[in-house]
């Protein structure tokens, strides 16, 4: 669990959100931070409505931590739709996965059901490794617990959830706070 904690950016809460599961338990996910600061230099052509906080290929938080992630040997990607991963916005290319990873990713997906899965996948050695990009006032959805629920049921750990609580500052904050 450490390894995988260590490769995803920003500061450890010390805390652990307990996410409800179907069956009433709950289930123990780690919380991490990050602070990304405003994005000043040519954006993306669509936003999504999400906040910018890099350049148009990885523009949203999602694909900033997938990219992160990749920099650590990590097969990654923000999933963009049902089953389907992208490593950059724009120009949109798909992040590639070994077999292995999609057989497990598609198996929690027939048991969950479309929605539901977590923001970024990705797969290092036979592990997989899911976020969870909240920002302020953003909270897990039934879909996300029903998500979990099925992973765990199938023998993924818990530890293999990560909760990204994200915040926006302004562009003359410390430099410490920056993604990486």
């Amino acid at each position: 669990m450490r390894a995988m904690i260590d490769d995803v950016p920003g500061r450890l809460t010390g805390r652990v959100a307990d996410i409800p599961l179907l069956s009433g338990a709950t289930a123990p996910v780690t919380v991490t931070r990050v602070a990304y600061q405003t994005w000043k230099g040519l954006g993306p052509k669509n936003t999504w409505r999400k906040p910018v906080v890099g350049p148009p290929s990885a523009p949203f938080a999602e694909l900033a931590l997938a990219a992160h992630l990749r920099e650590r040997g990590w097969a990654s990607g923000w999933v963009y739709r049902p089953g389907r991963f992208l490593a950059s916005w724009e120009p949109r290319s798909n992040a590639v996965f070994p077999a292995d990873g999609v057989a497990l990713f598609q198996r929690i997906s027939r048991a969950a059901g479309q929605s539901g899965a977590w923001d970024v996948f990705a797969w290092r050695n036979g592990t997989p490794l899911f976020l969870e990009v909240k920002w302020p006032r953003d909270r897990i959805r039934p879909s996300q617990s029903r998500w979990l629920s099925e992973a765990l049921d199938l023998g993924v750990s818990s530890d293999a959830f990560i909760l990204v609580e994200c915040e926006q500052l302004p562009n003359n904050a410390a430099d410490e706070a920056r993604l990486g």
